[in-house]
């Protein structure tokens, strides 16, 4: 944890900020069983789970990574 805030190099702490989210959007994408798109057509229900795994991903590394790497950076680093 002390490194996702203090690594010297930005990139890898918002890589270590975002990582921990992978598990839970899989949960929540494909193993929850109140899922969404449980009852759409296949190839529908691949598509919107990789699309609702891609969206959260990328929620996670904009807010947890970008956005706290902005406010705690002094020099505003990426």
């Amino acid at each position: 944890m002390y490194l996702a805030f203090f690594f010297p190099q930005p990139d890898v702490r918002i890589v270590l900020r975002s990582v921990p989210v992978m598990p839970f959007a899989i949960w929540a994408v494909f193993l929850d069983p109140r899922r969404p798109l449980r009852t759409a057509p296949a190839a529908r229900r691949v598509v919107g789970q990789a699309l609702l795994l891609v969206a959260t991903v990328l929620f996670a590394v904009l807010v947890l990574g970008l956005g706290l790497n902005w406010i705690f950076d002094p020099t505003r680093v990426v």
